[in-house]
């Protein structure tokens, strides 16, 4: 993966160490079933997000709201990813990953429905920041688990088919946009919102009784027969009772200093790669989720070929072989030259769109079509790379920090999303959004060639940090 900080402890080959237990255990019906209760996180994140970025309109029809008060309903739900995703570094290290998780399906839930009850735009826009508060506690926790409970070779192939979830969320939500009314002009948002918690219901109901907490942080706590109970557990699941469950705990502590982790995470050594994540992660959420509001409006200014709805289901449809195409191209690149080729093709992609709605006939229908496809696919293989390296560059310690850290900065493109896109819209039309999206990859694409991941033996001033926060 282009070296690096691992997701993992370092195996030296002297000591048998956590990691070694768990590549030794194998892929196997745990890391199967953790895709599926854990990435409903991803299912219901998808489904609410599609929804609500379609029913803006009807909510703005019914309550009569200017443009900047419609982009943000939107906004405010990444508001709140961005508050949820910063507390989740200091929740998940202090207390575990399996504990945000529930926290995180709990208030998706609650705050979903109740969005079907709001009576005026402050009180939805309220209650929709609460549903992204709750969606941001999650996600680090479930990254940061998944990553911990999978062999290393297997990172981005589990990962992305975690965050395949997402897609089938955004299917499920078109579905019902489908029924409710096909042509999105007189859309039910209030049933909407209630059928959107069906996912996060389900993540909970399943989490609570087959979720396991991660073995790294147990034994980091001292709670080593809890980890051990967690990798017997996997053992079994997986019929490798050949396997010794025996491992090394260099050093343990009881509970990991916010501060500490804070600091290592900027320290000198890794600030460059830090910005470089964060940066990365917002122009990763600018484009995804910029495309993902503007798309369902653009669609009715361009010919298509089909409706709103039946678009977004073919996007969301589009978006699977991107997951895919991902696992595939990891073994064959690096991950910082994955990431450049999704920012290259995905740079290409809004420019062929763009292009695309200037010409008639079949080359303008190409450009559309291809530039729509390569978007949804090449986006896809941005989200299970760029989020992948950034649990591979943090130690234990510290690492749902780094991560909440890459997950916040990025949820500042969700925030200025779709505020950007109507206020550009005003302006110049979505042409020009589309181009401002693909100039914040060009200056990705150039922070990533600088970009050097180094292993953690050249950097001795984390290394002194760790074993500050470790001691």
């Amino acid at each position: 993966m282009g070296g690096g900080y691992v997701a993992q402890e370092e195996d030296d080959g002297k000591e048998r160490t956590m990691t070694t237990v768990v590549n030794e255990l194998g892929i196997g019906w745990s890391q199967f079933i953790l895709c599926f209760i854990g990435g409903a996180i991803w299912a219901a994140d998808g489904a609410e997000l599609l929804i609500i970025g379609s029913v803006t309109r009807a909510v703005g029809h019914e309550w009569d709201l200017r443009a900047w008060q419609r982009g943000s309903l939107v906004s405010l739900v990444f508001v709140g990813v961005l508050f949820g995703n910063s507390a989740s570094g200091p929740f998940g290290d202090g207390w575990g990953r399996r504990l945000p998780m529930l926290v995180s399906y709990i208030g998706i839930a609650v705050f979903s429905v109740l969005s079907a009850s709001a009576t005026g735009y402050y009180t939805l826009a309220a209650v929709r920041m609460l549903v992204g508060f709750s969606f941001g506690i999650g996600q680090p926790a479930f990254n940061t688990l998944l990553c911990e409970l999978t062999p290393k070779k297997w990172g981005v192939t589990v990962n992305g088919i975690s965050q395949s979830m997402f897609t089938f969320g955004e299917i499920y939500a078109a579905v019902l946009i489908w029924i409710n009314d096909p042509t999105m002009k007189a859309l039910d948002w209030r049933w909407l919102c209630i059928m959107g918690a069906i996912p996060s219901v389900i993540g909970l109901v399943s989490s609570y009784f087959t979720l396991y907490e991660s073995p790294f942080y147990l034994a980091q706590q001292g709670r080593d027969a809890e980890a051990k109970s967690v990798l017997e557990g996997i053992r079994s699941l997986h019929k490798a009772s050949d396997v010794s469950l025996e491992y090394t705990i260099k050093k343990k502590q009881a509970q990991t200093s916010s501060a500490d982790a804070i600091r290592m995470v900027y320290s000198p050594a890794l600030l460059y790669t830090t910005a470089t994540m964060i940066y990365s992660c917002f122009v990763l959420n600018l484009a995804y989720y910029g495309s993902l509001y503007a798309l369902p409006q653009v669609m009715q200014e361009v010919d298509m070929g089909y409706g709103p709805a039946i678009g977004l289901m073919v996007g969301a449809l589009w978006e699977l072989p991107g997951f895919y195409l991902s696992v595939a191209l990891s073994s064959l690149m690096s991950a910082k030259n994955l990431v450049v080729l999704y920012l290259v093709s995905s740079t290409l992609a809004l420019i062929a769109f763009t292009a695309g709605a200037n010409w008639e006939g079949f080359i303008g229908g190409a450009l559309l079509q291809s530039g729509y496809m390569g978007l949804k696919v090449m986006l896809l293989v941005g989200f299970v790379t760029v989020y992948q390296l950034s649990a591979e560059i943090y130690p234990t310690v510290a690492r749902t920090t780094g991560v909440a850290a890459c997950f916040a900065g990025g949820r500042v493109g969700s925030i200025i999303a779709p505020l950007l896109y109507e206020q550009v819209y005003e302006w110049s039309g979505w042409k020009a959004y589309f181009l401002i999206m693909a100039g914040s990859m060009v200056l990705n694409v150039i922070m990533m060639t600088f970009l050097h991941i180094k292993d953690p033996k050249e950097i001795d001033e984390t290394t002194s940090l760790m074993e500050k926060a470790t001691a």
